[in-house]
């Protein structure tokens, strides 16, 4: 009991440095977004259903909301301080999950502001499905949804000999040959603005332009675009007719040959999977300096 007591005080004293954080304290707010990630930590820190570990988890965030100027603060504050953490699987499993669905392992789900484990959380897990609040979308297909959660999962919370790309792959190729067509800070305004039209419409922009047609016309083919995206990219014919419409958006107009060898990549990825890609991932931040506890 001794030896449990001073493990959680130990914990309790990294948490405590965290909020101490001299960047973070009231005398050195001056601005809007100061203010606002100063609330975004209190959310955190007042949120009555999260443990330490999962709460040093979204303090890794402060920086990334801190340097996202479409961030929507009151939505992510209520998210934060509201997230509940549903703790169902056997604490004395080794980090096996206890849920099995059609023979895939979940890890954890998000639904309704609700994080659901069914094995031991990891950091990247946790982190994984924090990335899904924040942003809670409801007019951004899965395929994005997912993609963004995966990158952040990887690019945040694990070493680099630790990435992996498990079961969304398609969904991380999908998400940064979007990010490399049209940018990332069109993409990063459509999730964070819950606004599907930013990258439709910067889609149509450059069909339109690689194509040398109209834009009702390039309209058409975004359109194709994304009823391929809401069924998912479960099924292995659909991602195929996925990849090979993307294809059609980047393959006459690209002359940048290094933006063209990652968009075949990325295509590669859809068609065949990752065994022969080097995939990269995005920091969505990467002017900034990670908070470290």
């Amino acid at each position: 009991m001794d030896e449990l007591n001073y493990l959680l005080k130990d914990i309790e004293t990294e948490v405590i440095k965290t909020i101490d954080d001299d960047k973070y304290s009231l005398d050195k707010i001056s601005t809007k977004e100061e203010i606002d990630n100063y609330l975004l930590l209190n959310a955190i820190n007042n949120n009555p259903y999260a443990n330490n570990k999962e709460k040093e988890v979204m303090y890794e965030f402060l920086d990334f909301f801190n340097s996202n100027p479409y961030l929507d603060t009151k939505k992510v504050y209520s998210n934060l301080v509201n997230l509940k953490f549903i703790r169902n699987y056997n604490p004395f499993s080794n980090g096996i999950s206890n849920y099995n669905n059609n023979d895939f392992i979940i890890s954890a789900s998000y639904h309704d502001n609700r994080i659901t484990y069914y094995s031991t959380p990891t950091k990247a897990i946790i982190g994984h499905e924090v990335a899904h609040a924040i942003f809670d979308t409801r007019s951004i297909p899965d395929a994005y949804v997912e993609g963004v959660a995966e990158i952040i999962e990887n690019k945040y919370f694990k070493d680099e000999d630790e990435q992996d790309f498990g079961a969304y792959n398609k969904n991380v190729a999908i998400t940064q040959a979007t990010i490399e067509l049209i940018g990332k800070d069109k993409f990063l305004e459509a999730i964070s603005t819950d606004n599907i039209s930013i990258i439709k419409d910067a889609l149509v922009e450059v069909y339109s332009f690689n194509n040398n047609i109209n834009k009702e016309t390039a309209t058409l083919y975004v359109d194709d675009l994304f009823k391929y995206l809401s069924n998912g990219l479960d099924d292995a014919n659909v991602t195929k007719s996925t990849a090979k419409l993307f294809e059609s958006f980047y393959i006459k107009g690209t002359y940048d040959i290094g933006k063209l060898i990652r968009l075949v990549n990325y295509t590669s990825i859809l068609y065949y999977g990752p065994d022969e890609v080097n995939l990269p991932y995005y920091y969505f931040n990467e002017e900034k300096t990670l908070t470290k506890h």
